[in-house]
């Protein structure tokens, strides 16, 4: 039995001295350090091998010492399980000697002695593994007492780690609203640049303008007609001044001249429908209680054979006069009247006339060539609006005159639309003012030899306020005016007009299409009152012969000598891009203006007749007007399907069904 207690001392000696592979091991090595024993001497206790440093990462650092305090406690409890077994075997052996020794004692026995032997050596084996086993508890608690330590400087070191995050998290703020603070810098250093440089050339042009004086006024003084010249200039200014006042007397003149015309022309008209409706007599007639017999009436008592019904047998027997003085403009005027407001069906026979047939014989460009001068990067749909509306009316073929900027954009809309990037943009210009007066004029160059192809132009959609890109464009417009060709203005293009009246005033072949702002300023701009009920008329008279459609609510189209409303009920939806498809449907309705009247371009806005010889209004107000009654009509059906969300492209797809139904309106 003391054998095999031995041996099994033995086994639990070789496990303490030699651990499975897979235990934990403790230090930077894999090795276990080496067992207190009573042959280990307190030198190596001394110099017993330091812990390891913890590593670079806590977390990982502390799951190792984790891991490592874990193994160590199984580690004891397995020795202490085993110091139980082996106290519970040495008592056993104690038992077993002093029997042993009992024995010895009475038999005297040589196997007995050597049992005691063997017995006293399982003793001290046993002692020697208490030693080791405290051996063991003195390196758990240092090494509990190091975990302890470690977990206190992972916690600083996350501590750190958020301190260092935070300020982290700051500097990275900072440096945000550095780069912010730094970007409103230098957006703003580009911008006092340009101002700089705008006060530059604006001094560089004072210089030069102020120069110019001093040459002059060097000239005049080395020439002596200085006085001279200043007595022909004020002498010149006083014939204006009295030229103007004379102009304003005949103006107040004419318009007095005109409302005692327009009364007349009132109670005529009364007293010719009161006739027909009641089948009265002459005008002479009327009871002189009647509000009828004015002073106008009276005046024009001595025409009443022009007015009287012709089969009234009173007058049957006489002999027609001829109206003189008043009577004569009278007449002349009711005619004009009668020119003036022609019936809504007559004008429907007017706009049928314009839209041309379709006939398989017919070859492309002969039903329109439009041109659009318009779009610059930040506008670019209303040129595409105005140029598809007029493709979409039945027009041929529709270009676009665009900056570089825009083209690209116009042309993924449509490739139907021939897109020109000619005009320059003052952004993308280098070389000063110099550069960029060559640029208008390579542009005004490109562009000019195209408008010998079109059949009429528009001018402003998406044009923008580009000051590079308007002198451009001015140089277009008296372009097309050498050319006599149908000119519709409207967006920029009528800002343009503000900043420079000349560039339509006296031009018959314009169409102006301001709405309720632009017909403001185009008012301020001439010296018109914008409230006064003859505005759109004065602001005609004022520019000498284009025609003002003046949108809103209902569509008035003037020339200075007529005007016609478009009643026709549109949409209540207003969505952008309605007043560029309005320009496009214009341009398209002149240019059929000028083929179905049978007349060249010079007499486009002088020809008032149909077609046919007869009297009536001109092919371009009546132009107008189509394009006003085809967009209205077209809003109303898109605005039926789509309601709310009705936009200029929904208008895009009526657009030919109304004029196909104008057509036919027409001609029924």
């Amino acid at each position: 039995m003391a054998s095999a207690l031995l041996r099994e001392l033995k086994d639990i000696q070789a496990m303490l001295a030699a651990p499975a592979a897979g235990s934990p091991r403790i230090g930077a090595a894999a090795a276990s350090p080496p067992l207190h024993t009573a042959a280990t001497s307190e030198d190596e206790e001394a110099t017993a091998p330091p812990l390891p440093l913890p590593p670079a990462s806590p977390s990982k650092h502390a799951r190792e010492l984790e891991r490592q305090v874990t193994a160590l406690r199984q580690e004891l409890a397995e020795a202490n399980d085993r110091c139980r077994v082996l106290d519970e075997a040495l008592q056993a052996t104690r038992h077993d000697a002093s029997l042993a020794v009992a024995k010895l004692h009475s038999s005297g026995s040589t196997q007995l002695a050597a049992k005691a032997e063997e017995t006293r050596q399982l003793a001290d084996l046993v002692f020697q593994l208490r030693n080791e086993a405290d051996g063991l508890r003195a390196q758990l608690a240092a090494s509990a007492a190091a975990s302890h330590a470690a977990e206190a400087s992972t916690a600083q070191l996350q501590e750190a780690a958020a301190e260092w995050r935070r300020q982290g998290e700051e500097g990275l703020e900072v440096a945000a609203q550095e780069r912010a603070r730094s970007t409103a810098l230098q957006v703003e250093v580009e911008r006092l640049s340009a101002e700089l440089e705008a006060v530059r050339r604006e001094r560089d042009d004072q210089r030069r303008r102020r120069q110019a004086a001093e040459a002059a006024v060097a000239r005049l003084q080395a020439d002596g007609s200085g006085p001279a010249l200043v007595a022909e200039l004020r002498s010149r200014c006083a014939q204006e001044r009295a030229w103007r006042k004379a102009v304003c007397r005949y103006l107040e003149g004419e318009m007095q001249a005109k409302a005692e015309l327009e009364r007349v022309l009132l109670n005529v008209g009364t007293s010719l429908r009161m006739q027909q409706a009641l089948r009265l007599g002459p005008v002479s007639r009327v009871p002189s209680a009647s509000p009828l017999v004015s002073a106008a009436a009276r005046r024009i008592a001595s025409i009443r054979t022009v007015l009287a019904p012709a089969s009234h047998p009173e007058h049957s027997k006489r002999q027609p006069t001829p109206a003189r003085g008043l009577a004569a403009e009278v007449t002349a005027a009711a005619g004009a009247a009668g020119a003036m407001a022609p019936s809504k069906q007559e004008l429907l026979r007017r706009v049928a006339q314009l839209v041309p047939d379709l006939a398989p014989d017919k070859y492309k460009g002969q039903a329109g060539k439009i041109a659009v001068v318009g779009g610059c990067r930040e506008y670019t749909g209303a040129p595409f609006f105005a140029s598809m509306a007029a493709l979409k009316i039945g027009a041929d073929i529709s270009h676009v005159f665009c900056t570089e900027g825009a083209a690209t954009v116009i042309k993924g809309y449509s490739p139907e639309l021939i897109v020109h990037p000619y005009l320059p943009d003052s952004s993308q210009q280098g070389g000063g003012q110099q550069g960029q007066e060559q640029a208008r004029q390579q542009a005004v160059q490109a562009i000019e030899p195209w408008l010998d192809r079109f059949d009429a132009v528009v001018i402003g959609p998406g044009l923008g306020r580009d000051p590079l890109i308007l002198s451009t464009v001015a140089e277009v417009m008296r372009a097309v005016r050498r050319r006599s060709l149908p000119m519709v203005v409207d967006a920029d293009g009528l800002w343009l007009v503000n900043q420079d009246p000349s560039l339509v005033a006296g031009y018959a072949n314009a169409v102006l299409t301001p709405n309720k702002v632009e017909f403001g300023r185009l008012a301020d701009t001439l010296g018109v009152a914008v409230d006064s009920p003859d505005a759109l008329q004065s602001i005609c008279r004022s520019l000498g012969g284009p025609v003002v459609v003046r949108k809103g609510h209902e569509d008035a189209v003037g020339d200075g000598h007529q005007v016609v409303v478009c009643d026709e009920e549109g949409s209540p939806r207003r969505a952008g891009g309605q007043g560029d498809v309005l320009s496009g449907c214009i341009a398209a309705y002149s240019a059929w203006a000028q083929r179905a009247a049978g007349a060249s371009r010079e007499q486009l806005h002088e020809s008032g007749g149909s077609g046919d010889g007869s009297p009536g209004l001109p092919p371009l107000v009546v132009a107008a007007y189509a394009g006003c009654l085809t967009t209205r009509r077209a809003s109303q059906r898109a605005f039926a399907k789509q309601r709310r969300s009705m936009g200029a492209t929904d208008l895009l797809v009526e657009l030919g069904g109304v004029a196909d139904e104008l057509a036919e309106q027409g001609s029924s």
